[in-house]
């Protein structure tokens, strides 16, 4: 509608001006009113343009926010389907720059270019049927000048598109590299790393602006290109035209409409040539979404889950062989079996494989020889999500939520409140929330109450106890806080691990001795076994351990 309308302005200035202010043979009067009517008529198309055109943007532009509405939502769904070996092999930024920069890119081009494009084409396509019935000649001519516009597209297009290829990839190295700097910022003042976190961000900051010219010295060529065609264009409809004025083949009024068509038809070549930018951008943003769409999670997930365990299961770790990097195992043909209900302690140096096998058991990673089985189960045919609602963990680096306290411990949860009093006294935060301003209410997190590491641990033992977990893990939850916080967690620990199946890491000698047995690790390989005294009197790796751990002999 809008393009029909577009096509009727130049036809009826054509008509005023043969019908009625060149054509002499009608007298003034005539001709006055015959102007009148065209300019009712140009008053009224314009009208119905206008109209035409506000609901092709409406609904257009609803369509195209629709659609980038839904793709946010399903790569975010995507991603958070994707197992942690994706995240460890991609940096944050990275991630963040295609749900964001990335998506955004697409958004322009639907919100700028697609909702345009459809009526353009008809209205280029209106104009060279009109130009061919009004004057074939004249049309020919003009249709001389697409083949070089034909040829230099498809060249230019592949130049854009490698420049903003390149300048999506040094935007998110610029965004991962932002995201480490501001999350380690405390590291990089306390060691006084300031200029060299500056240095790096002007490298990087400059191979970006270095791309960002390339891309500009691409359509710095492409866009006066099209200004060429076009002010040719024009020439020869003055020159061609001219003529057949003067020679009597043409009049007026075909002339000045060949310079309204003109315009027209140039018009939308010339927004293209200027939003082609955001086209070739938006091409190179969607290159990388559909990539992270077609990336499927490394995990296999059974089709048929099996039926889950009771919740106090047995768990068996038969012959497992595991590196992230398979060519360097961490864990070397290990086995271990723990008895339902029963705490297992696991202690050893860094890197001897304590953490790896807490990644098995969530199933962030299959072994690469070997089998988990939970209650003769393997591992692999349960429903991840399933089995890892029935797994309370508690680690030293506690996430918290930007909410309140009570939001932090029940995550959507519902829980009646004396249920959750219980849960605050068993871990050792009643006093604590009783001295926040608004209680429960307390905003924590960014922007609000900052809690210390020991209260950080003491709110994760609520998140286990408000889950009611049948099995329990704690990774080194007793880390790096002060005697008294620890009594306090020592006490929230022991009402945790009551009838549960419990895997303790930990280094501190009060951990380690509530367990019912030990195992002491050493480069992926179980050394020693046994309860506290047992390793003790063997004077082994385990005694060694607590001698450096206690900085004396431990007789």
């Amino acid at each position: 509608m809008i393009s029909a309308a577009d096509l009727t302005l130049p036809h009826l200035i054509r008509l005023a001006i043969d019908g009625s202010i060149t054509n002499r043979e009608l007298p003034a009067a005539a001709r006055s009113a015959g102007l009148a009517r065209f300019g009712a008529l140009f008053v009224a198309m314009i009208l119905v343009g206008f109209a035409a055109n506000f609901y092709q943007v409406l609904i257009l532009e609803r369509t195209g926010q629709r659609i980038m509405h839904r793709m946010r939502q399903d790569l975010f769904i995507h991603l958070i389907g994707l197992d942690l070996g994706f995240f460890n092999a991609n940096p944050v930024g990275k991630l963040v720059t295609r749900l964001s920069n990335d998506i955004q890119n697409m958004h322009e081009m639907f919100t700028s270019v697609i909702v345009t494009l459809f009526n353009d084409l008809m209205r280029v396509v209106g104009i060279l049927i009109i130009l061919f019935y009004v004057s074939p000649k004249l049309a020919l001519l003009l249709c001389a000048l697409l083949p070089p516009m034909l040829v230099a597209t498809p060249f230019f297009s592949r130049l854009a598109r490698r420049a903003f290829r390149g300048i999506r990839t040094h935007l998110a190295r610029i965004n991962s590299y932002l995201q480490e700097a501001l999350s380690g910022m405390d590291i990089i003042q306390l060691f006084a790393r300031q200029p060299d976190a500056e240095r790096h961000y002007v490298e990087l900051n400059q191979a970006y602006f270095k791309q960002t010219l390339y891309q500009i010295k691409v359509f710095a060529f492409f866009i006066p290109l099209i200004e060429v065609l076009s002010a040719t264009a024009l020439v020869i409809i003055i020159w061609i035209g001219g003529r057949g004025v003067l020679q009597g083949e043409l009049t007026v009024g075909i002339v000045v409409a060949f310079f309204s068509y003109m315009r027209l038809f140039f018009q939308p070549l010339r927004e293209l040539s200027q939003k082609y930018s955001i086209v070739q951008s938006a091409m190179a943003s969607a290159e990388r979404i559909f990539q992270l769409l077609d990336t499927r999670a490394a995990l296999a997930l059974p089709q048929q889950p099996a039926e889950l365990p009771d919740s106090a299961a047995a768990i068996a770790l038969e012959g497992v062989t595991f590196g992230y990097d398979p060519a360097h195992p961490v864990l070397h043909d290990f086995t271990l079996r723990v008895r339902p209900r029963e705490t297992l302690a696991v202690v050893g140096a860094t890197g001897s494989g304590k953490t790896t096998i807490i990644n098995l058991l969530e199933r962030f990673h299959d072994p690469d020889r070997g089998s988990i089985r939970i209650d003769d189960i393997d591992l692999r045919r349960l429903d991840p999500q399933a089995w890892r609602r029935r797994i309370g963990l508690v680690m030293q680096d506690v996430f918290i939520v930007p909410a309140s306290f009570r939001e932090n411990i029940l995550l959507d949860q519902q829980l009646p409140p004396a249920d959750l009093e219980k849960i605050l006294a068993m871990a050792q935060l009643d006093r604590l929330v009783a001295a926040l301003p608004q209680g429960l209410d307390t905003r924590i997190g960014d922007g609000g109450q900052n809690l210390s590491a020991g209260q950080k641990q003491l709110l994760a033992i609520a998140r286990v106890l408000a889950r009611d977990p049948g099995m329990l893990i704690l990774d080194e939850a007793t880390s790096n806080i002060d005697s008294e916080t620890e009594l306090l967690i020592e006490r929230a620990i022991a009402g945790a691990l009551a009838n549960r199946t419990s895997i303790v890491i930990a280094h501190r000698l009060s951990t380690i001795r509530r367990a019912d047995r030990i195992i002491v690790m050493d480069q992926g390989r179980i050394k020693e076994q046994g309860s506290h005294d047992q390793l003790l009197a063997e004077r082994g790796l385990y005694h060694y351990l607590l001698t450096l751990q206690n900085g004396l002999r431990v007789d």
